[in-house]
């Protein structure tokens, strides 16, 4: 589902809040409930650091999205395509400034805090822990393989660490809950992460490998 969060804050003068993100529905649903500062909080210190906002007066807008995936096996098959197009596109002469989820800038220092984050033994606070590491991730992108440039080896670095951070927490989750239907969302985020991970680093070779095999098909 689209997020749309829409405000102002401070920072040497008035700083226009204006961001669109991709959610998971629950996470989306989420930010309308009682976990709306919370989330709110995390997501503006990340793409809008140092500034100060009041999460009271941040409008939030949450849209349906009719084309969410239906499975992990479509969106891998959607994913492997779309990244291939989406790292030939950003390239060293890429003219995009403004690439969302963001990949053209060294984005170490911006999410390098979310590998102090502690799990305990609560059920709540992994799940809460899980969801901020899980928003985070989907800001950002991981870089197409080889890594060339030392800013691509620094991003693909912490995207990696962090996400075993986040395999850590979940793996936790699991043992204080051992109901699948309760932690059914968190089983979703990892898969998706797992799979974001996967096609955002091979999917130029995904790519090559499916036009062979339909060549080979079809020849």
């Amino acid at each position: 589902m689209k997020v749309i969060i829409r405000g102002t804050g401070q920072l040497n003068g008035t700083v226009n809040i204006y961001k669109e993100l991709e959610l998971d529905e629950s996470i989306a649903r989420s930010i309308l409930g009682s976990k709306k500062n919370e989330i709110l909080t995390s997501l503006i210190n990340t793409h809008y650091p140092g500034v100060k906002f009041n999460p009271n007066q941040i409008g939030v807008n949450v849209v349906s999205n009719n084309e969410e995936e239906k499975s992990i096996k479509n969106d891998f098959l959607k994913g492997a395509v779309v990244g291939a197009l989406a790292g030939a596109t950003v390239s060293k002469k890429s003219k995009n400034k403004n690439t969302s989820p963001i990949v053209g800038k060294s984005f170490r220092d911006e999410i390098v805090h979310l590998l102090d984050l502690d799990f305990n033994d609560d059920k709540n606070q992994i799940e809460s822990t899980l969801d901020k590491i899980y928003i985070t991730l989907k800001s950002y992108k991981w870089s197409l393989l080889p890594l060339n440039s030392e800013r691509e080896k620094a991003n693909g670095l912490i995207m990696n660490q962090v996400f075993e951070k986040y395999k850590i927490g979940y793996r936790k989750l699991k043992k204080v809950n051992s109901n699948l239907d309760e932690i059914k969302p968190h089983i979703k985020q990892f898969k998706r992460l797992r799979f974001r991970k996967i096609f955002g680093q091979f999917s130029l070779y995904l790519l090559i490998g499916l036009f062979f095999m339909i060549i080979f098909l079809f020849s």
